[in-house]
């Protein structure tokens, strides 16, 4: 870069690290990244961060959690954003006790905790089919009891994927009882969980019961109040 007239810094080099994980091309963004403390650059977590991301989308697991202590050894502090990336990969990736170790250990620094982190990590249990370990956690949330921004209560993305956790065991007289308190707490089922719920009832006609016809019955009504209202509450790590 210098050659042609560019001054090298962590934009230019996050940039072109960037590009090269979404090229799939670990060797040549590693050594970019190694290369900036030779060039007197250090990577700031706006850089370390990229590259957790590339890493775990990679599912180089282990070298995203050397960079990670490096980082914390570094004595960067990590933020939101960081610390979103971090449980994302980690559940992504099925490492999904060293993603409640984190979340533990972020309750236990004191930080400021965000009803994302849970989200993500309760949506990566029940992918998992980890159903009573994310059903502890999300029933744990209230009790976090962090006023007065209420930011660790459930959302609607929160509801939604616990929900459909549920839904996907075949539980649906706890699904039709989640789904009152849902509703009840101005919440509407997404997409998602619209869809799901079609698929299952379809699958489920011929042996319905009563509860599970109450099920159905209840999510259709909150589905015609969600086209008419756009009340959807997608869950998305920006």
């Amino acid at each position: 870069m210098p050659g042609k007239g560019i001054i090298p810094c962590n934009i230019s080099y996050g940039i072109l690290v960037n590009g090269y994980f979404k090229k799939t091309k670990i060797n040549e963004a590693m050594h970019l990244f190694r290369e900036m403390p030779l060039k007197g650059l250090e990577p700031d977590i706006v850089t370390y961060t990229t590259v957790l991301q590339g890493l775990f989308r990679l599912h180089k697991c282990s070298t995203a959690l050397q960079i990670f202590d490096e980082m914390l050894a570094a004595g960067h502090k990590l933020g939101f954003h960081t610390y979103c990336i971090m449980l994302d990969g980690l559940c992504g990736n099925g490492l999904l006790e060293r993603a409640l170790s984190l979340l533990d250990e972020i309750e236990k620094k004191g930080l400021h905790l965000h009803i994302h982190y849970y989200t993500i990590v309760i949506d990566g249990l029940c992918k998992a089919q980890k159903l009573d370990t994310a059903r502890a956690l999300f029933a744990d949330l209230p009790s976090k009891g962090l006023e007065p921004d209420r930011s660790c209560f459930p959302d609607g993305a929160t509801y939604n994927i616990i929900f459909r956790g549920i839904l996907k065991s075949g539980e649906l007289d706890e699904a039709a009882k989640l789904l009152d308190i849902m509703v009840g707490r101005g919440f509407s089922p997404d997409g998602s969980t619209a869809s799901l719920s079609a698929t299952i009832s379809k699958e489920k006609m011929k042996c319905l019961n009563q509860d599970s016809m109450d099920l159905t019955i209840r999510l259709d009504h909150n589905m015609i109040l969600f086209a008419f209202t756009g009340a959807e509450y997608e869950y998305q790590l920006t």
